[in-house]
């Protein structure tokens, strides 16, 4: 029987190249199973990110442990969860935000790997060495109890088959907000997206249904988070919290010199309260200045000046301002939010 759910640490070995510590079952006896080591090799910095084969969803995370025995001080590891695509239909509604939800998991994951202070010693005396199979020779008793105990703990939290962990993890379904004052658009915007929707339907690729499932998680922000200046006195839930959205639209009537303004003020609050957060993912933020049926030329000089946008650098916060008119330029709109889509993948 074909195994549905992987959890595995890989490495990356100077003599040997990139390497599987440990997975739950043998990987490489999976034909259909994506290439972790690929990945792996081409990495430089940490990150935590979600890709789709055609038989496989993964969601990882790479990072570094400081190591006395590596060269640079420090050994490059990855560690991903992997679900198989056809096991999951019937499971779980939204894959992409599912997986999207395993990321504190993950780093969970990971800092209680880094506590293993062990590991870099275990990596040192096996270089060129497949380890995959033998851990239980590795280290001492007291690393290998430690390890299996946070690996299978791990394991369970991740595993779509807990009913629990399915519940816990709706309120870990980060949103994308919508601001801007009334009557700028930001309803018609919503509908003309779904119409998008409606025509991509018929496809099946994984671009369609990436957008699909963002698509269901975009909502307008509430008034009550400008006037409590984004404090989310609001929040009943995790998800709605301002700090762990996944991004934001901003829409603007780009006709009018006061909407404009009031758009870079809300573009600036975002940016001072993320500043206080350090996202350790980019926040992408979409400016979308509607023209409506006006020949008027947007004013890109005035938009752009007062815009924080070094802050924005320092914060992780990724930034694209646009005009279109919202009710007639349905190209220009799909590739706008096609844009915020890979910002967040």
């Amino acid at each position: 029987m074909a195994v549905n759910e992987y959890l595995c640490i890989s490495y990356f070995d100077n003599i040997i190249g990139p390497n599987t510590f440990y997975c739950n079952e043998d990987l490489s006896k999976d034909p259909e199973s994506p290439n972790l080591g690929r990945i792996l090799e081409f990495a430089e910095d940490k990150s935590t990110f979600i890709l789709a084969s055609q038989n496989f969803y993964t969601v990882n995370h790479i990072f570094f442990i400081e190591s006395p025995y590596a060269r640079g001080g420090k050994d490059l590891f990855m560690v991903s969860y992997l679900i198989r695509s056809e096991s999951i239909s019937d499971e779980i509604d939204d894959v992409f935000y599912y997986l999207d939800s395993k990321k504190p998991n993950l780093l969970q994951f990971v800092n209680e790997l880094k506590k293993l202070e062990e590991l870099p010693e275990v990596i040192r005396k096996n270089k060129g060495v497949n380890l995959e199979h033998n851990i239980n020779q590795l280290g001492s008793k007291r690393f290998q109890k430690d390890f299996y105990v946070i690996f299978n703990k791990t394991y369970s939290n991740l595993s779509f088959k807990s009913k629990n962990n399915q519940k816990a993890s709706i309120e870990l379904i980060k949103k994308i907000f919508i601001l801007g004052e009334e009557k700028v658009g930001k309803t018609n915007f919503l509908d003309q997206l779904k119409t998008i929707q409606l025509t991509l339907q018929e496809q099946s690729d994984l671009s369609t249904k990436i957008f699909e499932v963002i698509l269901e998680n975009v909502e307008n922000l509430r008034e009550e988070c400008y006037d409590d200046f984004l404090n989310c006195k609001q929040c009943k839930i995790h998800n709605r919290c301002i700090t762990q959205a996944q991004g934001f639209i901003i829409i603007f009537d780009g006709t009018h010199r006061k909407s404009i303004k009031q758009a870079k003020e809300r573009y600036n609050l975002i940016i001072k309260k993320f500043a206080k957060y350090k996202p350790n993912n980019p926040i992408p933020i979409l400016l979308i200045g509607n023209k409506f049926n006006s020949k008027k030329k947007f004013d890109t000089n005035f938009f752009l000046d007062g815009l924080n946008k070094k802050e924005a650098q320092k914060s992780n916060i990724l930034t694209q301002v646009i005009e279109l008119d919202l009710q007639n330029d349905k190209k220009e709109l799909q590739n706008s939010f096609r844009w915020i889509i890979k910002k967040i993948i």
